[in-house]
């Protein structure tokens, strides 16, 4: 979610707690690097858009692409409903000042699959239809 749209730069905010989907039960742990608060998200919405980022060849993680990082923050953000074009854009531009150029080069593929089998199917359809317009 917001962990790995900051990774890719298109939040400018700092994350303090390392959003993680888990296809487990949801838990949060503190560690020694940080907060970790793992969401559960169904099998099928989980491996779609996902990634392998091998920083060295010792290390490797799994991180979700931009379009299903951002499907995620989305349908895991309570009192979220996204219905109308503009709300689209205030979530986007003020909420979470999201790099809108860089919205116009997604994967519409990820968000039709994501749309097909994850929660706020809804308000992902609305992001659809706003990053098509």
């Amino acid at each position: 979610m917001s962990s790995a749209l900051r990774f890719y730069g298109l939040i400018p905010e700092t994350v303090y707690t390392h959003q993680c989907m888990t296809i487990k039960h949801a838990r949060n742990f503190q560690t020694p690097i940080g907060f970790f608060d793992y969401n559960h998200i169904s099998r099928e919405a989980f491996s779609i858009g996902i990634r392998r980022i091998e920083e060295t060849k010792d290390c490797a993680f799994l991180i979700a692409s931009p379009e299903k990082a951002l499907c995620d923050l989305i349908a895991n953000s309570p009192k979220l409903n996204l219905r109308f074009m503009k709300e689209v854009e205030i979530f986007l531009m003020e909420d979470i000042r999201f790099d809108i150029e860089r919205l116009y080069q997604f994967n519409t593929d990820i968000l039709e699959q994501y749309i097909s089998v994850g929660k706020k199917s809804e308000s992902i359809t609305t992001l659809l239809k706003y990053l098509r317009r």
